[in-house]
Parts: C-alpha cells; structure tokens; sequence
C-alpha cells in the first residue's frame, strides 16, 4: 500500500512540475497508432494506423506540418479475407487551448493525406488512389517540458478515389510527440 502511495506522489510531482514547448519557433517530432473495428452487416473488419509527424509552431499553440499514414485493414465477408495496405502523405493542423505552462493540455487537429492503397484478397490484388481526412482531439499529458504522451478520439474518412467508395468512422488512439526548441 505505501508503494502505491508513493508511487501517487511521485507521479503528482513530476506532472505538476512538467510543461510543454508549444510556443512559436518550436519543433514537434513525434506520431501516433489508431486502433479501429468495424462490423456491419456481414463484413468484419479491423484497422491499425500508424502515423508518424513532424510539425513546427508558427504561433504560440498552433503548429503545421506533414504526417504519414500507414493503414492496415483486414475484411472478412462470408469466410473470404481482403487485406490493404495504405501509405499516404499529407499536412495537419494542430492547436492547443492552455498555456505552455500547463502539465496538461487539450488540442485539437485537422489532417489531410493522400496516396496508393494496395488491396490483396484469395484471388488477385490492384492497386488504387486514395485520400484521407480525420479531426481528432485529445488531452495530452507531459513527462516533462519535451515529451507529451496524448490519448486521442477522431472521426476519420477514407475515400478511394478509382472505386468512388468511401469509408467513415470513429477511433480511439495514442500518442507520444517530443517538443524541441529551437
């Protein structure tokens, strides 16, 4: 029990004391992982997408940057299974609401991607254009004034351009970003 306690205190130090660099002139390097499934009707289907980034804070509490997004989805529909995989570029847009001071902090982002998706089932494979979009938002926690560790909820939609199909939903994520000085 007195290492519970402890344990409590020591954490309440370190994120009372920590703050983030989120002011103009500073760099973000980082990403995150989205973990989604979907079921409807008769398909199943499960998402992971990884998205690593780097972004600069051209103001104090709003940064830019690029984001690559690497997708993998596997489908199963009456016994047969379809798999793709994504790779796509693109910029975000992040603001947070409190100050540089604060151990934690909520923001929200706007991404935009585009790319190649790469669909293999039982018999054939093909490759096709595809976009993205997600708005997602989260509060982030900070070790210290370089390294936040976010949790992340977002509406995402993907659209494959050749098939004109589009597929909408909502995730769950992590995150871990460093911020840099300049």
């Amino acid at each position: 029990m007195q290492k519970k306690i402890l344990l409590i205190i020591i954490a309440s130090f370190i994120f009372l004391n920590a703050d983030s660099q989120i002011t103009k002139g500073n760099w973000m390097v980082g990403g995150s992982a989205n973990y989604s499934t979907n079921n409807q009707y008769s398909i199943k289907s499960s998402n992971l997408q990884l998205a690593p980034k780097i972004g600069y804070f051209f103001w104090d509490n709003f940064s830019g940057g690029l984001q690559l997004n690497t997708i993998l989805e596997k489908s199963t529909l009456n016994g047969s299974v379809s798999k793709q995989n994504s790779i796509l570029i693109g910029p975000f847009m992040r603001y947070y609401f409190l100050n540089a001071e604060k151990s934690i902090n909520f923001f929200v982002e706007a991404t935009y991607s585009y790319g190649i998706n790469r669909t293999t089932n039982n018999s054939s494979s093909n490759n096709t254009k595809l976009d993205s979009y997600s708005f997602l938002a989260g509060p982030v926690f900070y070790f210290n004034s370089s390294v936040g560790l976010e949790f992340t909820i977002s509406y995402y939609g993907n659209r494959d351009i050749d098939a004109q199909t589009v597929n909408n939903g909502i995730q769950v994520g992590i995150g871990l970003q460093v911020h840099l000085e300049k």
